[in-house]
């Protein structure tokens, strides 16, 4: 059975919109799954989109979303974990 890791909602302050940070912290969570899934058996990241714009956010770093659950995407660890070389 696959394992997978799910991410809480990544939010910052609307005074910092626009300035990268949400990028900041979706690549700080991928790397840090992608490090522990050495350890544990974590083989997908499951987001949940809020709305459109989050999951156009979600899409441009690779995820996909689930036709059974509007909202929710995945990302396998494998390609997060060759981004990062771990």
């Amino acid at each position: 059975m696959s394992q997978a890791a799910l991410i809480g909602r990544l939010a910052r302050h609307v005074a910092y919109r626009g300035q990268g940070v949400g990028e900041m912290l979706l690549i700080d969570a991928l790397r840090r799954v992608a490090l522990v899934s050495k350890s544990l058996a974590v083989h997908l990241i499951v987001v949940d989109a809020k709305d459109e714009a989050a999951k156009s956010f979600y899409r441009r770093y690779g995820f996909a979303e689930l036709a059974a659950y509007p909202g929710r995407l995945v990302l396998p660890v494998a390609s997060t974990a060759r981004l990062f070389g771990i």
